[in-house]
């Protein structure tokens, strides 16, 4: 007799002749038990392939269970499958209704020949055992031969949750003399009619670890499973994760034979990432060096190279050399997944490869991924081990490394693949493995993300000498989903052009080729004129070149734009487009399986996206990203029935249209069995967001959600698609968003709603709403820090609220800036009237003289530093080579509002010209003494632009610790007595004075422009990754005019004569 053992968890035995089998055929049954016994039976033997599926037995438990009760209450609610159970829901959750156990009657039946098993497991039963059963809600354990052990009564009732494991059974014929046992369902306490054989043995399974009871009775272990070739387990390994990441699915593209792949490696593009690491400027050291006397390095403190730790960009392979231990951090599409696919396929063909002896180089690796190292790699899904964690072992006092370490065993065991029980830990152990785990950010659970990245720290610890990689979205990495100190941290880059000009060559050859059938000539020339015409689209249109940052997003557009549309400008359009170019597969697919039960509908690509936006929604309220078949029908039959009015129909042609857009689309594909999921999260909050702009109360069901981070996403596209449709229900959102009472952060709602106002763009505005948004978020900077709470969060948010200032005031608005005018970006000027001051210290110190009094004229100071958005209108004025460190000459996404930075002496003055000819004003470089008196005022001999004492909070230096600049105007604080923001901290100024000991008279010569390269300029007000010394109004720097660094900006001033 054919049997099946499910992961080696023992098996309930439903109908058996052998005598050493309990069976519960011919007596009484409850009628769920009844149910599923008849689709043992009845479905299993109506396929011919002789096997059950769960989808199957759920489906007939639901059409027999209500007919069987004849009308009478019943408790059961729904029946539904989840992986491989089937499940059965009723009314009073874990405890059981008064009155029952759950049938109404017992029902006589006389089985089929056969035997059939399965696992029983849910409220504390479960069958373990090489023959052993149990049923109900906390029923005993019975482990080993058990010899006619029952549980009975009410402990032996069908509990709240039954979970009867049955995927793919194989219904084998039996041998005669059948043998059974009632099982029988009574109000009084269960009892052990018989003893049960063996002695007590700890289960050591992890599946077991979520049903121990007080109450169980053990016998004996389960047998040791046959012992694995290691050699032959390691190979086929190898092979099961070369294959499974050897290809991706080519979304939107069809042969004839259907949607194709193409292979992984034939299309990566190598990403960039910024990471953090100590840089020592030698180069610049060198050439300062070369410049200088005999003995003034000495003097001036360049002995050695500076060095600092510095936000740099490096190839993601670079910081795998870096860092034994990174999280990769990134927007969604931008390839995080692609990128752990690609290192585990990289690792599986070095580890492959035997014609070289292990001592050997590691060819593939070296080529690559520029390492000496050879490891098995292991890539999880977290969202996988999440779900475990909720279902099977909620129980956190478990969470240890070995959790994590059974789980491994647990979910590729459940791939099929037949490993020695020491097949991952002895490789740990010795630090041979390189271990990915993937999205941590699609645990949607902050509870379970927390929880599962405090799994990782310990599982880190206690197998060190392995190399570890964790992928999360930006959003998703927070809190205490953060992993500990040892995991350094980049995030992926945007597209640079030249990332995308690779892009649309590797994409065009490998569509036309997969095209053509073959790499022709013809498809090769062809891929190239795509490629240009793709390049060509993306450049002239600067709204789609902001979208071209991922590949998801490049993905997009190529499928767009091969069909002909013009591409659109905002996001909600790009997925509208995209979403309708996937479902026009559809009309490619007739003739496929399951589109017969389709055929006398009329339907277009509107109804097809109408049918998933449900499932988008039933997704985002659950938290998932992945749903299991039977949620699936569910979700998707309501449309179908209200167009068919028959559930017979209905149920073909949800089957149908879950077959065609499988089949044809790649919009919603099959994960695994009965597992299903949109191609990207992005498609599936873009149809959630439809669907919720297509309810009555999608106003309220968005506050509701606010501050989610889950369903940011969501009303953002969801604003962007109400402005699609007209103007009054996208304003009414955001108005509704700017005036909620609640929100989880300062500014969380005002920069929401500025992001939403870019969505929907400003010939879909109306009113006065971008004005009282902007007015607001001024407003915001006008409330003082408070002090008995983390000052560094409360800048960042700060600095989240100017750059949400800074989209309504980039000029798409029509809205002016705060802080300088369009059309020049000439900067707000503060009036420094004519006078003495005090300049330099009454400190003695090697930056400063002994303060004295010097006179000035009268002159106007920028109120803040030039920012990259007034720098860029000069750049695109003159030609001028952008700065260093913008990519493609364009300004770093979220950078707009923040001084510009990388920019020589030279590029100041060359600005200052520029801005004097266009205006007519005569504005040049402060000198040292012009902004020492901007800084401090005329009245007393302050150190700091506030007052005498250092203050926390009133500016951007290392002591805050936001190591980065941040926009302007964000230290209202630390604003000067004239009023002229940041001048300390952030960034360094240039000036156009010389380097000199001491301040003194600016007439003095030391603002002579023409002077050479050679003559050190001085800088002022230090950076924000200095300490607060040289914050000072006092304390000056110096740097060669033809040099540029990553913290030196300027600002400019108007003086009372012509330089």
């Amino acid at each position: 007799m054919p049997m099946v053992n499910m992961e080696g968890r023992g098996r309930v035995i439903i109908a058996s002749s052998r005598e050493d089998e309990q069976s519960f055929a011919g007596k009484p049954y409850s009628v769920f038990t009844l149910a599923l016994i008849e689709a043992l039976a009845g479905v299993g033997v109506a396929k011919k392939d002789g096997f059950v599926r769960v989808a199957d037995l759920a489906l007939h438990a639901r059409e027999v269970v209500p007919g069987r009760t004849k009308g009478k209450q019943h408790p059961i609610l729904h029946f539904e499958h989840a992986d491989n159970y089937v499940i059965a829901y009723y009314a009073g959750g874990d405890v059981q209704p008064k009155g029952l156990p759950f049938a109404t009657e017992a029902v006589e039946i006389e089985p089929e020949p056969g035997a059939w098993q399965s696992q029983v497991g849910g409220s504390g039963a479960q069958a373990l055992g090489d023959h052993a059963t149990a049923l109900g809600k906390g029923a005993a354990r019975i482990g080993g031969s058990v010899g006619g052990d029952v549980v009975t009564g009410k402990k032996a009732s069908i509990g709240s949750k039954i979970k009867i494991n049955i995927e793919n059974l194989n219904l084998g014929p039996a041998p005669s003399n059948q043998s059974t046992v009632r099982a029988e369902e009574s109000g009084r306490e269960g009892v052990n009619q018989n003893k049960a054989r063996g002695t007590p043995d700890e289960p050591t399974d992890p599946i077991k670890k979520g049903f121990d009871d007080p109450n169980t009775i053990k016998g004996d272990p389960i047998p040791p499973q046959p012992t694995c070739d290691p050699a032959k387990a390691l190979a086929c390994y190898l092979t099961h994760v070369i294959e499974k990441n050897s290809h991706l699915q080519l979304q939107g593209i069809r042969s004839a034979s259907g949607l194709v792949s193409i292979a992984l490696e034939e299309v990566y593009i190598t990403l960039t990432a910024t990471v953090r690491k100590t840089v020592t400027d030698e180069e610049t050291w060198v050439e300062e060096m070369a410049r200088l006397a005999s003995g003034e390095a000495k003097r001036q403190g360049l002995e050695r190279p500076r060095e600092s730790v510095q936000q740099v960009k490096v190839q993601v392979q670079e910081a795998l050399a870096l860092h034994s231990r990174l999280v990769v951090l990134g927007d969604p599409g931008c390839g995080k997944t692609t990128l752990l696919r690609y290192l585990a396929l990289t690792f599986a063909r070095d580890f492959a490869d035997d014609r070289r002896p292990p001592t050997a180089d590691r060819v593939w690796i070296k080529e690559r991924l520029g390492l000496d190292e050879r490891r098995l790699p292991v890539l999880l899904p977290l969202r996988d081990f999440a779900r475990y964690l909720e279902q099977e072992c909620p129980n956190v006092g478990a969470d240890g490394p070995k959790l994590l370490l059974d789980y491994l065993r647990l979910y590729f065991t459940n791939q099929n693949l037949e490993l020695p029980p020491d097949f991952f830990e002895a490789r740990l152990k010795t630090g041979k493995c390189a271990v990915f785990f993937d999205g941590m950010d699609e645990v949607a659970s902050m509870s379970t993300r927390q929880r599962i990245a405090r799994i990782l720290e310990r599982f880190t610890s206690a197998y060190p000498d392995n190399r570890y990689v964790v992928t999360s979205r930006i959003g998703g990495y927070t809190g205490g989903a953060q992993l500990e100190a040892s995991y350094a941290v980049t995030t992926v880059c945007d597209f640079t052009d030249e990332d995308i000009a690779r892009f649309a060559q590797h994409w065009n050859r490998a569509v036309e080729i997969v095209l053509a059938g073959a790499e022709t000539d013809y498809a090769l020339r062809k891929a190239k004129v795509e490629a240009a015409k793709l390049t060509k689209a993306i450049q002239v249109n600067a709204r789609v070149r902001e979208l071209a940052v991922n590949p998801l997003l490049l993905t997009v557009i190529a499928l767009v734009q091969r069909e002909n549309v013009v591409l659109p400008n905002r996001r909600a359009e790009f997925y509208e487009e995209a979403i309708e170019v996937l479902l026009m597969q559809w009309d490619a697919g007739k003739g496929l399986p399951g589109i017969t039960a389709l055929q006398g509908l009329e339907l277009d690509a509107g109804d097809w996206r109408s049918f998933l936006e449900p499932v988008a929604l039933w997704l985002m309220e659950q938290r998932l990203q992945e749903i299991e078949l039977y949620d699936l029908r569910r979700q998707l039959a309501p449309p179908f029935h209200a167009m068919l009015k028959d559930w017979q129909l209905t149920t073909k042609a949800v089957d149908g249209f879950i077959a065609l857009i499988n089949a044809c689309s790649g919009l919603l594909t099959e994960r695994g069995q009965g597992i299903y999921a949109f191609s990207h999260l992005a498609f599936q909050k873009y149809l959630a967001a439809r669907a919720v702009a297509g309810k009555a109360g999608n106003v309220a069901y968005v506050l509701e959600r606010l501050g989610d981070s889950w369903w940011r996403e969501v009303i953002l596209l969801e604003a962007g698609h109400l402005g699609t449709q007209g103007k009054r229900r996208a304003m009414e959102l955001i108005r509704a968003v700017v005036e909620h009472p609640r929100e989880p952060e300062p500014y969380h709602n005002l920069v929401l709603a500025a992001e939403a106002l870019r969505e929907v763009g400003q010939a879909r505005t109306e009113g006065d709403l971008v004005g009282e948004i902007q007015e607001r978020l001024r407003q915001a900077f006008a409330k003082p820090l408070n002090r008995g709470n983390d000052l560094t969060t409360q800048v960042q948010r700060r600095a989240a609220a100017a750059e949400a200032l800074d989209k309504i005031e980039s000029g798409a608005y029509g809205a002016q800036p705060a802080f300088w005018a369009l059309p020049y970006g000439e900067p707000v000027w503060v009036e420094i009237p004519a006078g003495e001051f005090w300049m330099g210290s009454g400190k003695i110190t090697d930056d400063a003289k002994s303060i004295h009094k010097v006179y000035l004229e009268y002159y106007w100071m920028a109120k803040t530093p030039i920012t990259n958005a007034q720098y860029w209108l000069f750049v695109e004025a003159t030609g001028r080579e952008a700065p260093k460190y913008w990519e493609n000459g364009r300004i770093p996404r979220g950078l707009e509002s923040h001084p510009v930075v990388n920019v020589t002496w030279h590029d100041a003055l060359a600005y200052c010209r520029w801005l004097s000819e266009v205006t007519g004003k005569a504005i040049t470089l402060p000198s040292e003494a012009e902004w020492e008196k901007a800084a401090r005022g005329d009245k007393d001999e302050r150190e700091y632009p506030w007052g005498m004492e250092w203050e926390e909070g009133h500016c951007n230096s290392s002591e805050l610790g936001v190591n980065c600049s941040t926009p302007i105007g964000v230290f209202p604080e630390g604003a000067s007595p004239y009023g002229c923001l940041d001048l300390v901290g952030n960034v360094w100024e240039w000036t156009r004075s010389h380097w000199r000991d001491c301040q003194s008279s600016p007439l003095d010569g030391v603002e002579d422009l023409a002077a050479g390269d050679d003559i050190p300029r001085m800088l002022r007000g230090g950076a924000f990754d200095r300490d607060r010394l040289e914050a000072r109004c006092a304390y000056h720097y110096w740097n060669y005019p033809y040099l540029r660094y990553r913290t030196v900006g300027f600002r400019v001033c108007v003086v009372s004569r012509q330089e």
